[in-house]
C-alpha cells in the first residue's frame, strides 16, 4: 500500500516590516504524520516566495493526498488564495484565525475541512478518515463540509495532557539555513547562528483581554519535562550543530522552580547557548536571583511586555502587573549585562492623549536597548475581539497588517483617540525613544564585531524605514 501523502503550507508573508520566521506549527504536525508512517513535506511560502505557477508544479509533481494550510489573521487572505489555486485535491485549514472564526472561514475558503485548536491529534485522524474511512463526525477539534457543502463543527477536542508525548519539531522538513538571515522575534544581536527556536509549554493561565492565545492553547498552562526538553536540545545541537535557541513560549517564567531546574540543568550538563526570550517574560516573576542564574545558564536577551504605561489600563485589560516594580527589575536584568527590549501597546480601552503620553514617557525612561510600539488590534479569539466585532459584517473584512487601518477607520476605536492620532503617538514614542542619547550608547555598547555592526546597520535601516511607514 502507498503511503499517504501530506503537504504543510505555510503561506507568503506579504509584508515589508514583517519576516517569514520558523513554520513551528507545521513542523510539529509534520513530526506526528512522520511518526505514524506518512510522507511529508513543508512548503514555505514565506522563504521560498515562489510563484503561482511554481506551487503548482510542485504540487503536481508531489501529488499529495491532502493539503494543509496554516494562517494567522494579517495574512489569512494569502491562504484564500492558496486555496484556490488547486482543486481536486483535499484541503484543510488551521492556525488561530481559523479556530476562532472556523465557520467563516470554511465558507469562504476552497476547503473542506478545519482543524480547531491544537492540531497534533485531529490531523492524524483526519488522515485516517481520507485513507480507512474513518467515521469523520468523531473527529474532535474539526470542521468540515458535509455532501448538502453544511458546515459542521465537532466536538472540540481536549488538550494534550502530556507534551512529552509529542515528537520533536520536524526541522528536517525545511532547510533551516534559509532562516537564519531573517528576523525572528527578536532585533539586532539575536541570532547567533545556527539558531532555532523551542515551546517548552503550551497555555495561558492570565485572562488578558487582548489576547487570543488561551482560546487556541486553553486557559490552563502545560508543561513539558525538563529532561525532555533538554533532550530536544542536545538532539538539535548534535543535529544542526545549534548556538543559540529562542523560547518561544507564552509563559516561560511562570513556573519559578521549573525555570531553576532548567537553569542547573544547562549548566550541569556543560552544554553552552545563547538563549534568548524574543515572546516575552512575565516582569513580576522575575528578581535578582532568578536572572543571575539564567544569566549563568546562557540567557542573555529578554523581552518584557510591558504594554502601557498606564496603571489604569493594564486594570482593565486583566493584565495583572504592578508598574512600580517594573524599573526595578529592568535595572537588575541591565546590570547583569542582559540585552533588554519591551513591547508596548497604544489603543487599548481607556486609551487617551494622557495615557498615551504616559506610555511613551515609561518607554523613554526605562533603559532599553530597543522597544516596539504595537497599535492594539482586536484579534479573532480575543476578548476584546467579541466585544469589537458587534454589527460588524466579518465577511467583508480583508484581513491583513492594515487590518487596522483600512476597518478601524470605519468604526470607532475601542479608546477615546482616532486612528490617525494612534498612528502620531507611535510615531512620537519611536521618535522620543531613538533621540535619548542613552538609546545609541545601548546599541555600540554590545558591538563587538564586523557582524554586529553590519547587524546594527539593518536595524538602523528597519527603524528608518518604520518611521517613514507610519
Amino acid at each position: 500500500m502507498t503511503r499517504p501523502k501530506i503537504l504543510l503550507i505555510h503561506p507568503n508573508v506579504s509584508s515589508k516590516i514583517v519576516d517569514a520566521s520558523f513554520p513551528f506549527g507545521l513542523a510539529y504536525l509534520g513530526a506526528v504524520l512522520k511518526k505514524n508512517g506518512y510522507l511529508v513535506k513543508i512548503l514555505d511560502l514565506g522563504i521560498l516566495n515562489l510563484e503561482n505557477d511554481d506551487i503548482i508544479t510542485f504540487i503536481n509533481k508531489f501529488k499529495p493526498d491532502l493539503i494543509g494550510i496554516t494562517t494567522l489573521s494579517y495574512y489569512y487572505e494569502e491562504m484564500k488564495k492558496l486555496c484556490n489555486l488547486v482543486n481536486g485535491i483535499p484541503k484543510v485549514i488551521g492556525g488561530i484565525h481559523v479556530s476562532s472564526l472556523p465557520r467563516l472561514s470554511l465558507k469562504e475558503c476552497n476547503a473542506k475541512y478545519a482543524v480547531i485548536g491544537e492540531g497534533e491529534e485531529t490531523i492524524v485522524e483526519l488522515v485516517q478518515h481520507l485513507t480507512e474511512v474513518k467515521d469523520i463526525s468523531k473527529i474532535k477539534g474539526l470542521a468540515y463540509k458535509n455532501d448538502d457543502n453544511e458546515i459542521v463543527i465537532n466536538e472540540p477536542r481536549e488538550p494534550i495532557k502530556n507534551l512529552d508525548d509529542i515528537p520533536f519539531p520536524a526541522w528536517e522538513l525545511i532547510d533551516i539555513k534559509k532562516y537564519q538571515n531573517v528576523k525572528q522575534g527578536s532585533d539586532v544581536f539575536m541570532g547567533e547562528k545556527p539558531v532555532l527556536p523551542i515551546i517548552t509549554s503550551r497555555g495561558c493561565p492570565f485572562k488578558c483581554t487582548y489576547c487570543a492565545s488561551t482560546h487556541f492553547w486553553g486557559k490552563s498552562i502545560r508543561f513539558r519535562s525538563i529532561e525532555n526538553v533538554i533532550n530536544e536540545i542536545e538532539y538539535f545541537i548534535k543535529k544542526y550543530k545549534i548556538k543559540e535557541i529562542e523560547i518561544w513560549d507564552d509563559n516561560f517564567s511562570i513556573h519559578r522552580k521549573r525555570v531553576v531546574e532548567f537553569c542547573r540543568k544547562i549548566i550541569n550538563s556543560k552544554i553552552k547557548l545563547r538563549i534568548a526570550c524574543p515572546n516575552g517574560l512575565r516582569i513580576d516573576s522575575l528578581d535578582e536571583p532568578l536572572l543571575k542564574l539564567m544569566r549563568a545558564a546562557g540567557f542573555y536577551a529578554i523581552a518584557f511586555p510591558v504594554e502601557s504605561g498606564s496603571q489604569k489600563i493594564l486594570n482593565l485589560c486583566g493584565k495583572k502587573l504592578d508598574l512600580t516594580i517594573v524599573p526595578g527589575v529592568i535595572k537588575i536584568a541591565r546590570k547583569l549585562g542582559y540585552i533588554c527590549y519591551a513591547y508596548f501597546i497604544l489603543g487599548l480601552p481607556g486609551e487617551n492623549r494622557f495615557t498615551a503620553h504616559q506610555t511613551i514617557r515609561l518607554a523613554r525612561s526605562l533603559d532599553f536597548h530597543f522597544i516596539h510600539y504595537f497599535i492594539f488590534t482586536p484579534l479573532p479569539g480575543s476578548e476584546l475581539f467579541n466585544q469589537w466585532k458587534v454589527g460588524i459584517n466579518l465577511s467583508k473584512i480583508e484581513w491583513s497588517l492594515d487590518f487596522y487601518k483600512k476597518h478601524l477607520e470605519k468604526k470607532d476605536t475601542m479608546c477615546d483617540l482616532t486612528v490617525k492620532e494612534l498612528k502620531k503617538f507611535q510615531k512620537l514614542g519611536y521618535i522620543r525613544y531613538v533621540i535619548k542619547p542613552k538609546s545609541m550608547l545601548n546599541y555600540f555598547e554590545h558591538i563587538k564585531s564586523i557582524r554586529d555592526v553590519k547587524k546594527f546597520m539593518v536595524a538602523s535601516i528597519r527603524s528608518f524605514f518604520k518611521l517613514l511607514i507610519l
